[in-house]
């Protein structure tokens, strides 16, 4: 019994390694052409076009009269049938990202030579296993009355919501984490061009696009793929805009201000109003086009943003106070964000794509807890610089053959540039309990070294489809990834390496006193060595 279960237990493992690898997300279209009387027709010529192709692909029905297309880019294809003696056929059909579609084809003896074209939504067949999933392409996210974020994409499909713990690292505003089909907010994947987005601390994705560079999204909620892994909920897998053989470009400006929305109920209720009446700006332009047609296409796309919002203290009134006044400070970011992404066919039936997108982050008045009491200790500027690389391969060295590699890296880091005081008065941290632990004094803590938090990952893959009267129709899929997260972190407790949590505090119109009672406790908790990280 021993035996049996250790033998088990490798061949899960096995099994995990060989399934878990996702790459480029791309499309599989397979189909089957017949006579007007269901006979299987051989050697029928399926030819695709597509503006999302550079080039054409071919292939030629098996003996059962079936096609397979894999490592598709997403897009609006046309999908030709021919063969000598035969009607030529014309079928249109939309290949989403991360998903296979079926297409069959019925073939007339062509009486006269002309040709048959017919535009609509392909049948799927019910033997495929179609995954539960929902796929928004950017003009339709375009017309929609949302921030086109790859979250916001995400919460409009079935099985997604927002209602999970608040609060993601490296975001400059406080956001409730997304869930999918009932699992954990930590337990889903985020993809861009195959790369996770996941932060290591919550796994919730990052900000890594640009919002009129996203192409389309697709969101995978059941029935997943085994080559997606590190998930128990749901798969959110986007792909980039790329360059074409004809030139296109877009430019759009967005205008807030803070004073455009509502006052919050906090302030509303003690009858003051501190919205910041700034005219926040964000521009966004991309440009793609030809470097050389059908071999070398190029994109870019940029981003830049300043937004601001008032944010006040929250001072709690409680038996002793006089006249708590909560004070107002302006809270701001400042970011920009870049993309670049090339797509080559460096052979025939061979091709490269890499895409590389930065974002520069600073972020003024920035408090780690947004109950504070006092603006003097507890605000600080960080700046959060990250960025993603992806190098992707796919090629067909035979007709049924298709292979996939790539190697992708992401990285992540926490800085603080803002001096922090150390001294005993200002750089002690204090809580209080009374009112639910708000800090007051330096909340923020001095970063001793950036903190660093990255993953990079390498996977190949194959795919093959086989076709005989005698055995059927089969894939086969296998493929291997090596996944690895680091990272390194040393932040200490307060400036002055002191913590004291005191049972309540007086406040006296902006001021705050701290109560000593007994029972209330000091806290000396310095870094004795720097961390050495992880590398999971």
């Amino acid at each position: 019994m021993e035996v049996r279960r250790l033998l088990l237990g490798l061949s899960g493992s096995l099994l995990s390694a060989i399934l878990t690898a996702q790459g480029m997300p791309s499309a599989t279209l397979t189909g089957k052409v017949t006579a007007e009387d269901g006979t299987p027709l051989t050697g029928i010529r399926a030819t695709l076009e597509s503006p999302a192709l550079q080039g054409r692909r071919e292939e030629v029905t098996s003996s059962t009269g079936e096609y397979f297309f894999d490592l598709l880019p997403p897009g609006d294809y046309a999908v030709i049938f021919s063969r000598q003696g035969m009607e030529t056929a014309q079928r249109r059909i939309v290949l989403a990202a991360a998903t296979r579609a079926r297409l069959d084809a019925v073939l007339k003896p062509a009486a006269v030579k002309e040709s048959v074209s017919v535009s609509g939504e392909a049948p799927l067949s019910s033997r495929d296993s179609i995954p539960v999933s929902a796929n928004y392409r950017k003009d339709l996210v375009d017309q929609l009355p949302i921030d086109r974020s790859l979250r916001s994409i995400a919460l409009l499909a079935p099985g997604v919501n927002d209602n999970g713990p608040t609060g993601t690292v490296g975001s400059a505003s406080e956001r409730a984490a997304v869930t999918l089909s009932g699992a954990p907010s930590y337990s889903n994947l985020f993809l861009i061009n195959g790369v996770v987005l996941n932060e290591n601390i919550r796994g919730q994705p990052q900000d890594l696009f640009i919002e009129d560079a996203i192409a389309e999204t697709t969101v995978l909620t059941g029935r997943i793929s085994a080559e997606y892994g590190r998930f128990t909920g749901g798969v959110v897998d986007a792909i980039t805009r790329s360059g074409s053989n004809d030139l296109h470009g877009t430019f759009r400006t967005t205008f807030t201000n803070d004073d455009w929305t509502a006052n919050n109920p906090y302030d509303s209720r003690l009858g003051l109003d501190h919205r910041a009446n700034d005219l926040d700006e964000t521009y966004e332009a991309t440009l793609g086009g030809p470097l050389w047609r059908d071999r070398i296409w190029l994109f870019g796309a940029g981003r830049l943003g300043s937004l601001s919002d008032s944010r006040s203290t929250r001072p709690v009134a409680l038996p002793g106070d006089i006249d708590p006044t909560p004070i107002p400070y302006v809270h701001g970011t400042d970011e920009r964000r870049g993309e670049a992404k090339l797509t080559a066919a460096i052979a025939p039936a061979h091709n490269l794509v890499a895409s590389y997108v930065c974002v520069q982050q600073k972020e003024t008045n920035f408090a780690f807890n947004q109950n504070i009491l006092d603006t003097s200790g507890s605000l600080a500027d960080v700046e959060r610089p990250y960025s993603f690389l992806a190098v992707n391969y796919n090629g067909i060295p035979t007709s049924n053959l298709f292979l996939e590699a790539q190697y992708s890296r992401r990285e992540f880091t926490i800085e603080q540039n803002s001096p922090t005081d150390t001294t005993l008065i200002g750089g002690t941290r204090i809580f209080d309990a009374s009112r639910a632990l708000a800090g007051y004094y330096s909340v923020f803590a001095p970063v001793l070294v950036p903190q660093h938090y990255d993953n990079d990952s390498w996977l190949v893959k194959a795919s093959s489809f086989f076709s005989s009267t005698a055995w059927g129709s089969h894939e086969l899929r296998v493929g291997a990834e090596r996944f690895a997260e680091s990272a390194a972190a040393n932040q200490v407790a307060t400036g002055s390496d002191f913590r004291v949590n005191v049972t309540s505090s007086i406040i006296r119109g902006t001021q705050v006193f701290p109560s000593i009672h007994p029972g209330d406790t000091i806290r000396w908790s310095p870094i004795a060595q720097e961390s050495a990280g992880t590398d999971l």
